[in-house]
């Protein structure tokens, strides 16, 4: 197994660096992450019922009955399948499964999710449900392809256990032998992944697997560090509803999840416009 665990410079592939860019970098890390975690639709109504309370607190009963409303109908429309749905779906559309793998490709990257390393459980309980679906999906094409690399990347985080250990163990424990899993330790978010795959990959065309939601804003990082990824979506969370029923039509959690990650996504596509670094689906 090959670990890097140097991190990956600035620049479109570029092999300089220096203290400033490494600033910027920590920098545009901390904002995107707080930036994400403030303006998803539960915060932003958590925030709307606080200033609501406040508000009749304070005997401004007009505004504080506006904003219990607002934050009522919207927590109730992203609880709400066919809204979720909405949101998410063109974020997943665009990007067709790859059913059978192009023998010619020799390399297939996973990118990172979350995980919780704790030895009492298995591997499949310490990392989150997606990153299951993307190695899992990961390994899938790598088995087709007769002398492919598995790629796996991200940080620990807080985490003494680097993500990229724990989806190499699960890769292992699924069949691929160690000397052809490649290790990306440090990158903390895609846009490092897309630098550390850059000293790797270089014109070589290469399977990218992400969640389908995910793999709009991905590809933009990717190919603005002058790689050639292939799209290999999975994770796909809007699907054909073949049995509905009356508790499809109430507000649930996982609708939730569905919108509060359609927000995620397009924060991301937005951040990276500001930052000159986003295609749009059309364009690939």
């Amino acid at each position: 197994m090959l670990i890097l665990s140097r991190r990956a410079p600035v620049g479109k592939g570029r092999r300089n660096t220096n203290d400033n860019d490494n600033t910027i970098i920590t920098m545009s890390f901390t904002i995107s992450k707080l930036a994400g975690a403030l303006f998803m639709p539960l915060p932003l109504i958590s925030i709307a019922l606080i200033v609501a309370l406040f508000a009749l607190l304070l005997g401004r009963r007009g505004l504080g009955t506006a904003l219990v409303g607002i934050a009522t109908f919207a927590l109730i429309g992203i609880a709400w399948w066919p809204l979720a749905d909405r949101l998410l779906h063109p974020l997943e559309a665009p990007y067709l499964a790859i059913r059978e793998a192009d023998p010619d490709i020799r390399w297939v990257m996973v990118l990172g999710s979350g995980h919780d390393s704790d030895p009492s459980v298995p591997i499949t309980s310490q990392l989150t449900d997606t990153a299951v679906v993307r190695i899992v999906e990961g390994v899938r094409l790598y088995r087709q392809l007769p002398e492919a690399q598995l790629i796996v990347s991200g940080w620990g985080g807080q985490d003494a256990r680097p993500h990229a250990e724990l989806a190499a163990q699960l890769a292992r424990e699924l069949g691929v032998e160690e000397e052809s899993i490649i290790r990306f330790d440090l990158p903390r978010n895609t846009a490092e992944e897309a630098m550390a795959a850059s000293m790797r990959l270089t014109d070589e065309p290469f399977y990218l697997v992400t969640s389908a939601s995910h793999m709009t804003r991905a590809l933009a990082l990717f190919e603005a560090q002058g790689l050639k990824p292939i799209p290999a979506p999975t994770r796909h969370r809007v699907t054909a509803k073949q049995n509905l029923n009356l508790r499809d039509y109430t507000p649930q959690a996982r609708d939730v999840a569905k919108s509060e990650r359609a927000f995620h996504e397009y924060m991301g596509i937005l951040w990276n416009r500001l930052r000159g670094e986003h295609r749009s689906a059309a364009e690939h």
